[in-house]
């Protein structure tokens, strides 16, 4: 069943609507969470802190590919040049404007169903929305788009070592998602050819052509580069994933912590935090606050989560999971979700995966 949905996808050319968005049904029975990374440890990175102790890690200092998960620290950094007053929270951003970043074949239907809530919700005014909308359906339905219009006007320059601005020693220059997703599909030549000219470009020319590219596509109203074009080469897409911004799981939950506990933050800065990254997670559970933002291609599978409980103790967890095919990608999605909410709802959950995940490995 495996081999034949595999062969429907990558004929069909759809393999890409799995990109920054999970699966919404299950594929098959689906494995539970922690068997499955028992048994990949090779596959998978873990940094888990509760009331920011180390409690579970494995592979937890290698820099992985980030996929969505980068949308958190761009949120978080939208919060704090909000309350700075830096950033115009409330400026009046055209949807034509977004949706020249909009590659429909590779979200899921992310940018779309954004689009139908804020319509519901009454944000959208003479076909603009406002910034802070804009980054919840960044972080609330993963739109790529939205980040990719966040990124440009955060500034390429005062963005390119984002990561290491707020403490993340292991984060890498962060891409274009858009921009880079065209730049592999108009990498000229065979598609075995372009996959290997990707691999040993070198990391600074690859940045700069996924921000050319970045720069066409916020001219192009007729949508000829993103509504027009569908990657299948799997080699490309592969290529393309593993360029992705990256950082350690250490990292990311050491930031997620940071930002549960308010640690730096101005107070002005708060709200925009709460309406930015916490707004979609804060009924989640019985918790006070909730935050994160998961991430995935066809080959990987990210979460990144934080919350305070109602009795005041806290977690931040950053799991990573690599190396995957598109199906076992589809396959965990479902899982992750059950973890998910079991992180949210079972306490104690914490002491199975730190006794086969201790720190140190002891």
């Amino acid at each position: 069943m495996r081999t034949l949905l595999f062969t429907f996808l990558r004929r069909a050319g759809l393999l890409l609507v799995l990109l920054f968005a999970f699966g919404e049904n299950a594929l098959v029975a689906q494995p539970d969470l922690l068997p499955w990374c028992q048994e990949n440890q090779d596959r998978v990175s873990l940094y888990w802190l509760e009331d920011g102790e180390p409690i579970a890690e494995h592979q937890a200092g290698i820099p992985r590919p980030l996929a969505s998960t980068v949308k958190l620290l761009l949120a978080a950094e939208f919060a704090q040049r909000a309350g700075k007053g830096l950033m115009d929270a409330e400026l009046m951003v055209p949807t034509e404007g977004l949706a020249t970043f909009h590659w429909s074949t590779t979200d899921g239907g992310a940018h779309t169903a954004w689009l139908a809530w804020a319509r519901e919700k009454d944000l959208i005014q003479d076909d603009a929305v406002p910034l802070w909308a804009v980054v919840q359906g960044m972080i609330g339905f993963s739109s790529n788009a939205n980040a990719e219009y966040l990124m440009r006007l955060l500034g390429k320059e005062e963005i390119l070592d984002l990561g290491r601005q707020w403490g993340m020693p292991s984060h890498t220059p962060l891409v274009p998602l858009v921009g880079s997703l065209v730049a592999a599909q108009n990498e000229p030549g065979p598609p075995h050819l372009r996959a290997k000219a990707l691999r040993e470009r070198p990391d600074a020319t690859y940045l700069d052509n996924a921000w050319t590219w970045s720069d066409s596509l916020a001219g192009d109203y007729d949508g000829r580069w993103t509504t027009s074009q569908t990657m299948v080469d799997l080699s490309l897409q592969r290529v393309w994933s593993s360029h992705l911004s990256a950082a350690s799981a250490t990292d990311y939950a050491s930031f997620a912590d940071r930002l549960n506990q308010r640690e730096g933050l101005d107070d002005s800065t708060i709200p925009w935090l709460e309406q930015s990254v916490e707004f979609w997670r804060g009924n989640d559970g019985a918790m006070l606050r909730a935050g994160g933002k998961g991430g995935s291609t066809g080959f990987l599978l990210n979460q990144c989560l934080y919350a305070t409980r109602e009795d005041g103790s806290r977690f931040a967890v950053a799991l990573f999971i690599h190396d995957l095919n598109p199906v076992e990608m589809a396959i965990l999605s479902q899982s992750l979700r059950e973890f998910e909410a079991q992180l949210m709802a079972v306490p104690g959950i914490s002491d199975e995966w730190s006794h086969y995940f201790p720190v140190d490995g002891e």
